[in-house]
């Protein structure tokens, strides 16, 4: 391994300065293109406004010479049926008035918001409904087929009153008309002001934009140019350090390899003296205390009736509970089911012995898939589902237990779900860290030495499930030795 000290890239304080300049070069562009975009808009949403006004005084003026050309109309529907006095002239009549109706009330709505206006369109609203009252009176004059001197007369002023009152309409609107007209010569100035100020202010503010974008170029051009400089040695330091990253994770490649490989033997060894202990247990302590036990008896017949026989029913009971804890702990330690009829036998009698022990319901669902399991694999199910069930009773406060053991493709799938009380997985984690969650971290390491995958899924109040993917084919300690030649194969070791 290099002892070689890489070298830091160089660094001082014209680089925080020119950033610090940088930075505030852009804070002050934005701020100065933010308050011309606020004067731009304010100006762009003034000329809108006055472009309404001018539209809005342009229709002001149409809107008049409409009125004029609807009353006009009338007077010549009116005079024609003065003339003639044809009923057919009645509906024209009706039509026309409707629409000077529609004329005031759009001249009413325009005028609205300007004093002005409002008082002129009050004279012409006036002089209109002036006019049309002489003309109704002049249609409800009746119309004699021979009139008379008297009759003509009538008729004769009230043609010259109807006149008169148009002549005065003419005139209102006419002033109202000057009056618009003066307004909308206001408003087109007021208009190409705020276009000219507009331009200017944009002009101003891209100026200004330019400028500042131009010297913030240069500045982190100069940047760029000294940081280019600093690149070279940060390069060396870079591959310095990452040839001693390199030689320092295979060595960790290589702990870990070995690691797995201990690992692996300590859970052999530890399996070969549980299966000699129970072995033991069974055979020399099981059959001695079966021994004592039968002798016990013999002597219980012939001393059934003395202190003495008291005490040896005394000491048999003992001796068959003894025996009986014998056998269990036997059993917990290596099941002869395990080896004689294989995985699945040995969980369903552990299971059934569980749950008449513990007084829980577990029901048990399984397949029989004929895909061979491997001794290790099935000795490390075996053990995930005793610790699974243990945990369910010290803890778990359930009243069922569904376990499930089943192929899955290339995989052995172990669930245990129950109904208890649940607990939080984060602080499980946490315990598992510390190293005060045993149980857990067992199962975790025995089924990564075997490449497979370990899911607990629980919540306060919610139960528990405990999910254990094994691997049917072995791909532990090949596959850890396949990623180190993978990656020795992508980053060779430098020589010396």
């Amino acid at each position: 391994m290099s002892n070689k000290p890489h070298s830091d890239p160089p660094s001082g304080g014209k680089g925080g300065h020119t950033t610090s300049t940088i930075t505030i070069g852009f804070i002050t562009a934005l701020l100065i293109l933010t308050v011309i975009t606020g004067l731009f808009t304010r100006r762009l949403a003034a000329r809108i406004e006055l472009t309404d006004l001018v539209i809005q005084s342009h229709d002001i003026l149409h809107q008049l010479q409409k009125l004029l050309t609807d009353v006009s109309n009338i007077e010549s529907v009116v005079l024609s049926f003065s003339l003639a006095g044809s009923p057919h002239y009645l509906p024209d009549y009706q039509a026309y008035l409707g629409a000077v109706d529609a004329d005031l009330d759009r001249l009413r709505l325009m005028s609205s918001d300007n004093g002005d206006l409002i008082s002129q369109q009050q004279i012409v609203v006036e002089k209109v409904q002036a006019t049309l009252k002489t003309f109704g009176a002049l249609m409800a004059l009746h119309h004699p087929a021979h009139p008379d001197m008297a009759h003509l007369k009538t008729e004769e002023s009230i043609v010259i009153e109807s006149k008169k009152m148009m002549d005065d309409l003419r005139m209102a609107a006419v002033t109202m008309q000057d009056v618009v007209e003066q307004m909308l010569r206001i408003r087109m100035d007021d208009l190409e002001n705020t276009r000219r100020h507009t331009v200017a202010l944009l002009a101003v503010g891209i100026a200004m934009a330019t400028f500042i974008l131009g010297w913030l170029f240069w500045i982190i051009r100069t940047e760029t140019a000294s940081r280019q400089q600093a690149q070279g040695a940060l390069e060396q330091s870079y591959d310095q350090l990452e040839r001693r990253v390199h030689e320092r994770t295979h060595q960790l490649v290589t702990a870990n390899d070995r690691l797995s490989v201990l690992s692996r033997q300590v859970i052999q060894i530890q399996e070969e003296e549980r299966r000699r202990i129970a072995r033991d247990l069974h055979d020399e302590v099981g059959h001695s205390l079966t021994a004592v036990k039968l002798n016990l008896e013999e002597v219980d017949d012939k001393v059934a009736e003395t202190t003495v026989g008291v005490i040896v029913k005394d000491t048999l009971s003992i001796i068959g509970q003894l025996l009986q804890r014998v056998r269990g702990l036997a059993l917990e330690l290596r099941p002869s089911l395990l080896d004689e009829m294989g995985l699945r036998e040995a969980a369903k009698w552990f299971l059934q012995a569980q749950g008449k022990r513990t007084g829980v319901t577990v029901t048990f669902e399984t397949d029989n898939s004929p895909e061979p399991i491997s001794e290790e694999v099935e000795i490390a199910c075996f053990r995930v589902l005793q610790e699974s069930m243990t945990n369910i009773a010290k803890h778990a406060r359930a009243t069922s237990v569904f376990v499930s053991l089943k192929q899955i493709q290339e995989y052995l799938e172990l669930r245990v779900r129950d109904n208890g009380v649940g607990y939080s997985t984060d602080e499980a984690g946490l315990r598992i860290l510390r190293g005060t969650c045993a149980g857990l971290l067992g199962m975790e390491e025995r089924l990564g030495l075997l490449g497979g995958t370990l899911t607990i899924q629980s919540a306060p109040g919610t139960g528990t499930e405990v999910s254990a993917m094994f691997p049917l084919q072995r791909h532990g300690v090949e596959r850890i030795t396949l990623k180190e030649k993978q990656y020795d194969e992508a980053n060779p070791r430098p020589a010396g």
